[in-house]
């Protein structure tokens, strides 16, 4: 293919200003995305939870060991597991409003697909196809690109899974650099559990590449590491209880019943469906190859994306760093078999594939998130309407029933606790354990319809707060004990007659 002569010249005249395509690829999705993602970022629930523990320890100078923001688990054991993220979001909030939290959550998914992309170019994954994996990251990202504390991990675990991936494609052992981001990741969100059980098999598959009389120091090297970095874990608040709150938490039954944790709906189309998709293609066509370890790591990410949609956005960050180097030696071969050139087009994408300079790097990126901070605060930002019933929140301070108990719709529970009002369940699901979540999930279930008010009164409930489509506010509405006193679009309460 022969493009105009003036296509080659601007392409040798960007590569000649030192940009790259990480650089320009990152940029403009975050300039696309702060005005795009205006109601999205700050869609969930949680994120006034994870304000209101940050305000509270930077407040107290100390980290929960019980609950203190509901009822029904009053001085129940508890620690904020994700203490250091809640802390960041809460002094951003503090500092620079819902805007910079909206900045510093696409910025954080702009940084990580920066990364992705640079580590495929690293490879010598041509750029084309560089731009076309980095994409269908964007798409899994964008599934769970919301404004809590998992959202600040991304760049830690591209960083971590390409460090130790990088130490097995050279045969070495992965740098002890490597153990204090692992121990940052664990103070920021639990799935730095990952991070640990997919090292072994990333160990197993630098060992099968490596000659026979290498592999035992190597051997040596990598347990050392893997040993080291599991005790770098431990390096949190909740010690060696991590590894078993991990447990509990994975195995509650009562996840099923939340968005988040629920399988992904194959009846339309999605990021993962296109994911594999293209793997499968790549593979028929003979341009991807797994090593068996790395298929088998890649089959266990599908496999948990699929059974849980949160999973998607940790498939969609690793897919491309597993499959960089088997990707670029296949194609490599494809090309040579078929006998097949480089196009002109090739050739301009390629001169956009070396680093950017830093010092323009620095530039651009700095003008880059001071433009979109000014779209941010132009647009204003602010957290999903339906799930912060403020107005609802006023009529019961207005009744005098702030401090009495309260039956809450499971969203409602972050902004109670953002106002001081202690919920009844809110997104902690480690707290509240599977007994209780099952108890929960049981009594608004249609089919146990006669006995919610036994659960009411057993919980010695006051006051409800639910959504006006909820069926239980017809029911409540029906029931002699109850009246209705305020509601909008948005939320309905109930209290109890005397």
């Amino acid at each position: 293919m022969n493009l105009p002569f003036h296509c080659k010249s601007i392409g040798e005249a960007i590569s000649k200003h030192w940009l790259s395509w990480p650089l320009i690829f990152s940029c403009l999705f975050f300039l696309a995305w702060v005005p795009h993602a205006a109601q999205t970022t700050l869609l969930d629930p949680d994120t006034y939870l994870h304000i209101t523990i940050g305000r509270n320890i930077l407040e107290s100078g100390v980290i929960p060991s019980v609950d203190s923001f509901s009822h029904t688990m009053r001085n129940a054991p508890w620690i904020a597991h994700e203490w250091l993220a809640d802390i960041l979001l809460a002094a951003i909030h503090q500092k620079f409003g819902w805007a910079g939290l909206h900045i510093l959550t696409i910025g954080s998914c702009a940084v990580t697909l920066a990364y992705v992309m640079r580590f495929q170019l690293s490879r010598h994954v041509p750029a084309i196809y560089a731009l076309l994996f980095t994409s269908l990251t964007t798409l899994c990202l964008l599934n769970h690109l919301l404004a809590r504390p998992h959202v600040l991990t991304w760049p830690i675990i591209t960083l971590w899974f390409g460090g130790i991936l990088q130490a097995g494609e050279t045969g070495k052992r992965p740098s002890f650099w490597l153990i204090p981001l692992i121990a940052l990741w664990a103070n920021l969100h639990g799935s730095y559990v990952l991070g640990i059980a997919i090292s072994p098999f990333i160990a197993a598959d630098a060992l099968l590449t490596q000659p026979k009389g290498t592999r035992i120091d190597l051997f040596k090297g990598w347990c050392l590491f893997i040993f080291v970095s599991s005790f770098a874990t431990l390096l949190t608040p909740y010690g060696w209880h991590s590894f078993q709150f991990s447990y509990e938490l994975l195995t509650q039954p009562g996840l099923s019943k939340i968005n988040e944790w629920q399988a992904v709906d194959f009846s339309h189309i999605n990021a993962l469906e296109i994911w594999i998709g293209v793997i499968i293609s790549l593979a028929c066509l003979g341009m991807l190859r797994l090593p068996v370890m790395r298929l088998f790591i890649m089959l266990v990410l599908i496999y948990e994306a699929a059974v849980h949609v949160r999973y998607i956005s940790l498939f969609g960050l690793l897919a491309p760093l597993i499959m960089a180097l088997p990707f670029e030696q296949q194609y490599h071969n494809f090309n040579k078999r078929f006998k097949q050139q480089n196009s002109a087009l090739d050739d301009v994408f390629a001169k956009l594939a070396s680093p950017a300079a830093r010092s323009m790097t620095l530039l651009i990126t700095a003008l880059t998130l001071g433009f979109g901070y000014l779209i941010a605060l132009a647009i204003q930002p602010m957290p999903f309407i339906k799930f912060t019933p403020d107005a609802a929140v006023a009529a019961a301070r207005k009744s005098g029933l702030e401090n009495k108990t309260v039956f809450n719709d499971y969203p409602f529970g972050g902004y109670l606790i953002y106002e001081g009002i202690p919920v009844f369940i809110d997104g902690r699901a480690d707290m509240y354990g599977p007994a209780f979540l099952k108890e929960y999930f049981d009594a608004i279930d249609p089919k146990h319809i006669n006995q919610f008010s036994n659960y009411l009164d057993k919980h010695q409930v006051e006051w409800t707060l639910l959504p006006p489509n909820n069926y239980l506010v017809n029911y409540l509405s029906e029931q002699t004990g109850w009246k209705k006193i305020y509601a909008d679009d948005y939320s309905v309460i109930h209290q109890r007659a005397r």
